[in-house]
């Protein structure tokens, strides 16, 4: 059937190329999530990418990462971070963190899927609220440097600063020096102890 039939006019050649590009462009256009800037690498060792939806980049030193971005570490490998809040983020080997949130108040929130993680919050004047999230607790973070992952057992340790982890129903505060030890997911956080010298190295080991 015509356009006439319709009652609407005939489009002309030149009109419905100027429709397909701008379809085109639209579809082609990053999402606003994708645009947010979040940080920036300030090291990689071995391989690291980024994942947003269906797309995956390589990440270099000095490239961009974004609110929604999935980061991720090979086999041997080291990725470090510095986020716009101003936090920095060191990750090990075999390591999958998702940037939440980054507010430039220094809060924000992460959530480490797998891996080991070191967060330095190093600016003490930030209060906005800052939580990392793994499979094994929630960790509520204040003007500090942690450790999260798998050093002789999966366990937070406070190198600076004070951090609450949560999980299965407990909560218990560590402060600098201190660790805890969760034994499984889905169980709770030892009581705070401090940590011997060789766990401590073999922590920083995993992200350094």
């Amino acid at each position: 059937m015509s356009d006439e039939f319709f009652g609407r006019a005939p489009i002309s050649r030149r009109q419905a190329m100027a429709a397909t590009a701008a379809g085109a462009a639209l579809i082609s256009t990053p999402s606003a999530a994708a645009e947010t800037l979040a940080g920036a690498v300030a090291s990689v060792r071995g391989m690291a990418f980024a994942e947003i939806g269906p797309g995956t980049r390589t990440l270099i030193e000095a490239a961009a990462v974004y609110l929604d971005d999935l980061l991720r570490t090979g086999e041997d490998s080291r990725l470090g971070v510095k986020l716009t809040n101003g936090n920095q983020v060191s990750l090990g080997a075999r390591a999958k963190l998702k940037i939440d949130r980054a507010t430039l108040d220094g809060g924000g929130a992460l959530t480490v899927d797998s891996g080991s993680l070191i967060l330095d919050r190093p600016d003490p004047t930030k209060k906005g609220r800052l939580t990392v999230t793994s499979p094994y607790a929630v960790i509520a973070v204040r003007g500090t440097k942690f450790f999260v992952g798998d050093a002789d057992g999966y366990g937070v340790f406070v190198e600076r600063g004070e951090v609450q982890v949560s999980a299965a129903g407990k909560s218990v505060t560590l402060r600098a020096g201190q660790g805890t030890t969760i034994s499984a997911i889905g169980a709770p956080p030892d009581a705070p102890k401090e940590w011997g010298a060789a766990r401590i190295a073999k922590a920083i080991a995993l992200t350094s």
